[in-house]
C-alpha cells in the first residue's frame, strides 16, 4: 500500500497551527497524526499534499505527483484513526472511498471524482477546529497506548527506596531510560500514563491521568499535571497544567496555570504566565481562528489559549479565556492582552508593532540551535511568506 495525506478546505480552520506545519504533523495523544497512520497501515511509501511552501519546509515525506501507473490510498490529514476506520481503509478497493457522516471525504483509493461510496456504520473523529486537539486528547492517549502495545511496568519504579507513589487501575508505562525523582505521585485513575524515553519527572511532582510525557521532556519540581495532558518532545513544563497539548520543543518552566490549551513548537512562556480557561459568567467561549475572521462559539465552557510556534510571553503575563496567539508573536504588556494576536507581532505598553523579520530570524535560529536543530532556508522562505501575508498560507 502507498498512502498520501491530503488536506481539505478546513485546514484554514486549524489556525494558528497550520500556518507553519502540515496538518498531519499535529500532535494529539502521544503521536502526531502522521505517526498514527504510518503505524496503523505500515505503507510501502507515504506522501503528502499541502501548501507548496510548507511542503518545501518539511522533508519527512515526499510531495505527491500523480501517476496513472501507481495505486495510492488518499487519507484526509484531519482524520483520527480508529480500529473500525483502519479496517475499512486496509480493505478499500480501487475507485472506492469512505466519507464521514457530515459528508467529509476521509479516504479514497483513487483521485478520480467518480467513485463508489462506503457508508460508515459509526461516526469517526475529524479535527476541525484547534480546540478539537484538546477535546480528543484523552481518547487519543488511550488509542496510542494500545496502538504502541505499551504494557504496565510500574513495578520498575515502585520500590521503597525510590519513594514514588503510583496508584490507579489504568496502566502506567515508564521507559527504562526515563528518570523519576523521589516523592513523585502518579495517579492513573482516569486513564493511562506514558513516560517516554529520556523523560524526566522532578521531585515532588503530582501527575494525573491520562498523560503523555514524550521523549526528552522534563516536568519541573513540584509541578501539578492534571487530566488529559500531552507534553511533547523536549518540552520543559512546570507549575499547574490541565488538559493541555504541547507539540514539542516548548517551555513553560515556571509557576503559573495553563488549562484546555494547545501550545505549538518553540514557544516560551515566561515565569508566572497564567491563562484563563473559563469565563466568569460560565458562558461558552468564543475564539477567533484567523486574521479578519469573526470569533465563533466553541460550544465549550472551558477553552484556554491556542499558541502558535515561536511565540513568547513575558513574566506575569495574563491571557484571556479563548486567546489565539499567532506564530512569532511576543507578549510584553501588563494586564490582559487582546484575545487575538496576529503573527509576527510585538505587543508592548506602546501598542502592537510588526516584528521585523531581520530580528526574528536570528532569534529563531538561536532557539532551535539550542536543541541541535537547524533553521533551514526552506523554513525561512515559509516564514517570510507568513510575515508578508499570513492569510495567503491558509488558502
Amino acid at each position: 500500500m502507498k498512502i498520501c495525506f491530503f488536506e481539505d478546505q478546513k485546514r484554514a480552520q486549524l489556525y494558528p497551527f497550520t500556518l507553519t506545519r502540515p496538518v498531519d504533523q499535529i500532535r494529539i495523544g502521544i503521536s502526531t497524526l502522521k505517526e498514527k497512520w504510518l503505524l496503523a497501515l505500515k505503507p510501502e511509501s507515504a506522501f503528502r499534499i499541502t501548501h507548496p511552501l510548507i511542503a518545501n519546509a518539511y522533508h519527512d515525506l515526499d510531495s505527491y505527483f500523480p501517476s496513472e501507473k501507481e495505486s495510492v490510498v488518499f487519507i484526509n490529514s484531519r482524520a483520527l484513526p480508529s480500529e473500525n476506520l483502519i479496517h475499512i481503509i486496509k480493505n478499500l478497493k480501487p475507485e472506492h472511498s469512505v466519507s464521514h457522516p457530515d459528508g467529509t471525504l476521509i479516504a479514497t483509493y483513487s483521485a478520480k471524482p467518480e467513485r463508489q461510496e462506503i457508508d460508515l456504520e459509526q461516526e469517526e473523529m475529524l479535527i476541525s477546529r484547534p480546540w478539537d486537539i484538546v477535546e480528543y486528547n484523552g481518547e487519543q492517549i488511550r488509542y496510542d497506548f494500545n496502538a504502541l502495545d505499551l504494557q504496565d511496568n510500574r513495578n520498575i519504579m515502585e520500590q521503597p527506596e525510590n519513594q514514588i507513589l503510583i496508584r490507579g487501575e489504568f496502566p502506567v508505562y515508564i521507559h527504562p531510560t526515563a528518570k523519576i525523582e523521589p516523592s513523585v505521585t502518579i495517579l492513573a485513575d482516569e486513564g493511562p500514563v506514558y513516560i517516554g524515553p529520556h523523560a524526566t519527572v522532578m521531585a515532588g511532582s503530582i501527575l494525573r491521568s491520562g498523560l503523555a510525557v514524550c521523549e526528552h521532556a522534563q516536568i519541573r519540581t513540584q509541578s501539578q499535571i492534571h487530566l488529559n495532558t500531552t507534553i511533547g518532545p523536549w518540552c520543559k513544563v512546570g507549575g499547574e497544567v490541565k488538559n493541555v497539548v504541547f507539540f514539542g520543543y516548548s517551555n513553560k518552566s515556571h509557576a503559573g496555570y495553563l488549562g484546555n490549551s494547545v501550545v505549538g513548537e518553540w514557544v516560551n512562556l515566561g515565569a508566572d504566565t497564567n491563562g484563563s480557561n473559563m469565563k466568569n459568567n460560565y458562558s461558552n467561549v468564543r475564539l477567533q481562528t484567523g486574521p479578519g475572521v469573526e470569533p465563533i462559539d466553541s460550544g465549550l465552557m472551558y477553552s484556554g489559549q491556542m499558541i502558535g510556534d515561536h511565540t513568547k510571553t513575558a513574566i506575569n503575563t495574563m491571557m484571556n479565556t479563548g486567546s489565539v496567539l499567532g506564530p512569532f508573536s511576543n507578549i510584553a504588556v501588563g494586564g490582559f492582552p487582546p484575545k487575538f494576536i496576529p503573527s509576527f507581532s510585538w505587543l508592548t505598553p506602546h501598542g502592537l508593532e510588526k516584528y521585523a523579520l531581520k530580528k526574528a530570524i536570528p532569534t529563531m535560529s538561536t532557539v532551535m540551535g539550542r536543541r541541535n536543530m537547524k533553521l533551514t532556508d526552506e523554513m525561512i522562505d515559509l516564514y517570510k511568506a507568513i510575515h508578508e501575508d499570513e492569510t495567503a498560507l491558509l488558502k
